[in-house]
């Protein structure tokens, strides 16, 4: 199932989209208190695809990004536990928004599968589902740029830019994210490329840690790491457009001013 957030004429809301029709959550309802079953949708209310706007579909309150979660992105020896960093909500932004590249900080764009957390989530006990706190997974780009003084990239400046976290129009919730193939495109070009089974921690193994460390709330994104380049760095400039693909997903697509 394909969940949006959405907006036209006549509501604002979470819906389901299917065969380019938006059909509402009934009032009052979102897909974190409900089980998204017939029930929770409008009977005799939908809209064309077209008449309405959609929205980043979902307002977290952080952004969780895994770094070197894949071979050959890094030549430092694999680690026991995930490393971690976060990005601020203002980072968040729909695909088809145009980004703002900093003035005079280089910056590049990556390509990674997003998870989406359904409930309130702390201490997942080991006989606990992790599939049961996520309501799905969508595309993104984890944009990043080095810092002023050329430090340690994961910092709040090199993360958290305005719209430094594109994400797709939509959360599935039914996908199967195993064995997917993952590719990012500057200008056209292939820049990165990868499988998720080359993850060294999987979604179920990254969830069940960031529980330890932290409340992870409905709506939040957790960025699970983007594979390695398949030639050397090339750093954005103003007019280029860099596209996200995962299979089975959709393809996003960034324009940076």
């Amino acid at each position: 199932m394909k969940i949006i957030r959405f907006k036209n004429k006549d509501l604002h809301g979470f819906g389901r989209l299917k065969d380019g029709i938006v059909t509402p959550l009934k009032g009052g309802n979102t897909p974190f208190d409900c089980d998204l079953s017939e029930d929770c949708f409008e009977k005799d209310i939908c809209f064309k695809l077209e008449d309405c706007q959609l929205l980043t579909p979902v307002n977290p309150s952080k952004v969780i990004g895994v770094a070197l979660n894949y071979p050959g992105v890094s030549n430092q020896e694999p680690s026991e536990e995930p490393l971690v960093f976060l990005k601020s909500s203002n980072a968040v932004v729909s695909s088809g928004t145009d980004v703002s590249l900093p003035r005079s900080l280089p910056a590049w764009g990556e390509s990674e599968l997003a998870v989406i957390i359904k409930d309130e989530t702390k201490n997942i006990s080991e006989n606990q589902k992790v599939e049961d706190c996520i309501l799905g997974y969508c595309v993104a780009n984890d944009v990043t740029c080095d810092n002023t003084q050329r430090r340690d990239h994961h910092l709040a400046i090199s993360k958290s830019q305005d719209g430094f976290c594109p994400i797709g129009s939509f959360i599935e919730t039914d996908y199967q994210y195993e064995n997917k193939t993952i590719r990012g495109y500057q200008n056209g070009e292939l820049i990165r490329e990868g499988n998720t089974i080359e993850m060294l921690f999987d979604v179920e193994k990254i969830v069940r840690y960031l529980s330890t460390c932290m409340t992870l709330f409905p709506g939040d994104i957790i960025l699970t790491g983007a594979p390695s380049r398949v030639r050397e760095k090339i750093y954005l400039s103003k007019g280029d457009a860099y596209s996200v693909s995962i299979e089975g997903l959709e393809e996003i697509t960034t324009q940076f001013i």
